[in-house]
């Protein structure tokens, strides 16, 4: 009874206090503990208005360097997406902190629970009952967001053979600070699995209510800054006259425009469409290159920086690029001793090599074709319609552009289709030469038909341990397509065919640092790891929920270049389920 009066007066104490620092005008830093409540609040309220409202009161209170961390805590992504920086902390890991941190009651630990999202909600609850009274209060130094902040970035900045023991001790020391709900909120944050329902889409509402910015203001300048942390932080500083002026920023990558799938030509082309540009899809990897004078950065699709690994382009972009700075985008692929494009699996190679990367280069050749260009000169060109930014590439560039024509004919079209694929190409993109570059966008501007419609690409979500020569392999995977509307990857199939020896000890050793349980030979993983799957057929299935399995479904390749959001939904796979019907009978 004592404990709990002595909790509650410094309950009242606490928000006397901030009650009085707020009357007095003295800045009150923004604390963990706040965000924490805020997100809370967000995961139990279903009006999307009533959430970007109370972001948006969150964010205008705050001071300039507290806006940036809040939004990377509120939404999950705590870096910006241009940041080379990742906590790369596992669930496993997080485990044994826990354990350490509940010392002598380690006792009242029973097995982890059955998903990484799972994970914080129930430490918290090991928390409230191993320490009942702990609570954040004034007396106890609360954690501020911008200290916490500090704290992630020393995580991942912790490298080499003692990085792991060096994460595990700032890890050890930030949760002994944490009352059960800070310790949810950063557990949540180190494992990315908010949870909370708040979109990068809501955050832009919100940032544009906070600061009084319009809509679209905020999300031209997302899309040309990259980051809606950045953007927000700059809408605190200037409101809407600094994001009018917003630009590409050298060495800070956008996210590539996206194109819409189509199944053939005849559903792009029309009598009344006009020109079209039509160019090689090639089998490769897409890649961001920026230039300043001399100083060359290469960027994966995933905005990940592979300069190192490809030393080749990297000169290549220094010499063949005849401007003072530019930023552009291209396709990388592998050739072999004839000059023709080798399988996507060569290239990979190359794009993951850390060490003796000479060699490597030696054994796989690459060529890099471009097909964009986004900024010259300091001039951001996204705004201009393609055809001249692709006059202007050409004018610029000494490296050869990815083939084209420009044709209304569908006929001719078909023929280019033939042609691409002919020269061991998947297919051909096909572009409105009017259409402006929009970052992360996936609209109608731009459609990719391939020459089969028979793959997906699909989310490894577990894996079970092979036998025979695929003993000690994660080699028989389960995969998911995304549900939009449940918010769930749910699963269509599973398969151990396709892959390399190479590649099966490639995916356990990728799958092994997303493993959230352990169910006999059955291992459940984080969706985080992307495949392009191959297959005969969709057909009805009692045994998934998804109601939809592949047939005859085998591995193609690993795509490491791709996030899970981009991996095909369920729609689409109930979509081609349904497209099969127009060359098939149905019961």
């Amino acid at each position: 009874m004592k404990d709990f009066r002595r909790s509650m007066l410094l309950s009242l104490f606490e928000h006397l206090l901030w009650w009085t620092l707020e009357v007095w005008g003295i800045v009150v830093t923004a604390t963990l503990l706040q965000v924490a409540e805020l997100c809370e609040e967000l995961e139990r309220t279903r009006s999307r208005i009533e959430k970007i409202r109370k972001v948006a009161e969150f964010l205008s209170e705050l001071e300039e360097e507290e806006v940036m961390p809040a939004v990377g805590m509120i939404t999950g992504k705590i870096f910006p997406s241009y940041d080379q920086k990742v906590l790369d902390v596992s669930v496993g890991i997080l485990w044994r902190n826990v354990a350490t941190l509940i010392g002598s009651r380690v006792a009242m630990v029973g097995s982890k629970p059955g998903t990484s999202e799972d994970f914080p909600s129930y430490v918290r609850g090991l928390l409230e009952r191993a320490f009942p009274m702990k609570q954040a209060t004034l007396t106890e130094s609360p954690l501020s967001i911008v200290e916490v902040y500090k704290l992630y970035e020393a995580i991942a900045s912790s490298k080499g053979p003692s990085s792991r023991r060096k994460k595990s001790a700032i890890i050890d020391a930030l949760l002994r600070r944490c009352s059960p709900i800070e310790a949810e909120f950063v557990l949540k944050n180190l494992i990315g699995e908010m949870r909370i329902g708040f979109t990068d889409g809501l955050m832009e509402e919100a940032v544009a209510r906070a600061f009084d910015v319009d809509d679209g203001v905020v999300r031209r300048a997302v899309l040309v800054m990259g980051d809606v942390g950045l953007v927000g932080l700059e809408a605190k500083r200037g409101g809407p006259d600094t994001l009018l002026k917003a630009k590409l920023t050298l060495f800070h990558p956008v996210k590539p425009m996206l194109a819409a799938n189509a199944d053939t030509l005849e559903e792009i082309f029309t009598p009344r469409i006009g020109d079209l540009m039509v160019e090689h899809k090639l089998d490769g990897a897409r890649v961001q290159i920026h230039k300043d004078e001399g100083n060359v950065r290469i960027f994966s699709r995933r905005l990940t920086d592979i300069t190192d690994s490809l030393p080749e382009i990297s000169a290549d972009g220094v010499n063949l690029l005849k401007a003072r700075s530019a930023v552009v985008e291209g396709e990388l692929i592998a050739i072999g001793k004839d000059d023709k494009p080798m399988p996507f699996q060569h290239l990979m190679r190359r794009l993951t090599r850390v060490r003796e990367i000479e060699e490597e280069s030696r054994r796989v050749r690459t060529r890099l074709f471009l097909f964009d260009l986004l900024l010259l000169d300091g001039h951001t060109m996204i705004d201009e319609p393609l055809r001249t930014r692709r006059e202007r590439l050409q004018e610029v560039s000494e490296l050869p552009l990815v083939t084209k024509i420009v044709t209304s004919q569908l006929s001719e079209a078909k023929a280019f289709f033939e042609k691409s694929v002919e020269a061991g190409h998947e297919g051909v993109m096909v572009k409105n030469p009017n259409s402006p570059y929009t970052p992360g966008i996936r609209g109608k501007q731009w459609f990719k038909v391939k020459k089969t419609l028979d793959t997906l690409d699909l989310v490894v979500v577990a894996a079970e341990y092979g036998y025979g020569r695929r003993t000690g392999w994660l080699s028989d995977y389960h995969l998911a397509a995304f549900d939009p509307e449940s918010g769930r990857f749910m699963e269509v199939g599973k398969t151990f065919k396709g892959l390399t020896d190479e590649e099966f000890r490639r995916i356990t050793s990728i799958l092994g640092t997303t493993a959230t349980r352990t169910d006999g030979h059955v291992v459940t993983v984080q969706p985080r790891l992307v495949v392009e799957v191959a297959y005969n057929e969709i057909q009805k299935s009692p045994k998934y929920e998804s109601g939809m399995a592949l047939r005859f479904a085998r591995i193609k390749r690993i795509r490491l270049d791709k996030e899970p959001k981009e991996a095909d939904t369920l729609q689409r796979v109930r979509a081609i389920y349904q497209r099969q019907f127009s060359r098939k009978a149905t019961f």
